[in-house]
């Protein structure tokens, strides 16, 4: 196979792959809407929201590097994998630590 249908092929599967994922996300939220009270569903908004921007800074780009960093030395794949999920990891405990203190200061000026 050519690299152009190759690319090709992968355009079409990618671009599949994200209408199919957006359309189970736009049926998910049609059946929760239906199913809670406004209330609730805002709160479900607010948590969703919330973990995309967590997921977000957790990212920041990691696995896009560790590809990079992996194509120029194929041998030193396991340190630098390593080094790039603890740092997912570090960075998402930083953001759910961070989202619990904020709800106890939340909490401490509400009373």
């Amino acid at each position: 196979m050519k690299q152009s249908q190759r690319i090709v092929k992968n355009a079409f599967f990618g671009i599949g792959g994200s209408l199919i994922g957006g359309l189970v996300y736009l049926a998910t939220i049609l059946i929760i809407a239906r199913a809670v009270s406004v209330r609730e569903f805002g709160e479900y908004s607010f948590v969703l929201a919330f973990a995309m921007f967590v997921n977000n800074i957790a990212d920041s780009g990691l696995p896009r590097m560790l590809i990079r960093e992996v194509a120029k030395d194929r041998e030193g794949f396991v340190p630098v994998a390593g080094a790039t999920f603890s740092l997912i990891w570090v960075i998402s405990g930083v953001m759910v630590l961070q989202s619990h203190r904020c709800r106890i200061i939340q909490r401490a000026l509400s009373n």
